[in-house]
């Protein structure tokens, strides 16, 4: 697990796995796909999601055949910075 982004470098254990979870899937993952993938329980992943989106580095969207749930995918800028 490589992280080159130094933001999420600094963040805590969590929000790193969470992160490289996103990053490693082949597309946009919901919240539970994420919990499931990271085995974190999904009040943890909420969270740390919340605090990713905050600092720019995932971005979400709902979802078009479920509008009450959240697609997250890392954010282009931030990806193609990454090496």
């Amino acid at each position: 697990m490589r992280i080159e982004n130094h933001d999420v470098r600094e963040m805590r254990p969590t929000a790193k796995l969470v992160y490289v979870t996103i990053r490693d899937a082949d597309g946009a993952l919901a919240q539970h796909e994420i919990a499931e993938r990271s085995s974190l329980n999904a009040r943890g992943v909420r969270d740390v999601l919340d605090e990713l989106v905050a600092a720019g580095l995932v971005e979400a969207e709902h979802n078009l055949a479920d509008l009450r749930e959240m697609h997250y995918t890392i954010r282009q800028e931030v990806d193609e910075n990454s090496g």
